[in-house]
């Protein structure tokens, strides 16, 4: 499945941890609930659950935050039904259902790009 056809949900959130914010050991659990706990960058060797990044707008605002850290200059807007997140210095652009799927897909999109770039 490409990345920009993911839906919300669990498998997506984990693709942002790792790949955007730097989480380490990420490890779902497929218990009720489908809960995720990982490593984040900034307390490592401490587990906490990881966000819903790809259905809660403030923790997807979270993943803004890490582009603009890391350079980019992103622009989120409503247009024909869908909601766009650009992101400018890392040549992104995606539209999506929800906020937070659109700026889940960009960031993604960006990052999964950038690594390719550097192997």
């Amino acid at each position: 499945m490409n990345i920009d056809e993911m839906p919300a949900g669990r498998e997506l959130d984990k693709l942002i941890a790792e790949t955007v914010m730097g989480w380490t050991e990420v490890i779902y659990h497929r218990a009720p609930g489908a809960m995720l706990h990982g490593v984040p960058l900034d307390t490592p060797g401490i587990k906490y659950r990881v966000p819903e990044y790809s259905s809660d707008i403030a923790a997807a605002f979270a993943v803004i935050e890490r582009v603009i850290a890391d350079g980019g200059t992103p622009q989120l807007y409503f247009s024909s039904g869908k909601w766009w997140v650009r992101l400018g210095g890392l040549n992104s652009a995606h539209g999506a259902s929800s906020a937070p799927l659109a700026i889940c897909h960009a960031a993604l999109l960006a990052y999964h790009h950038t690594i390719k770039e550097r192997s």
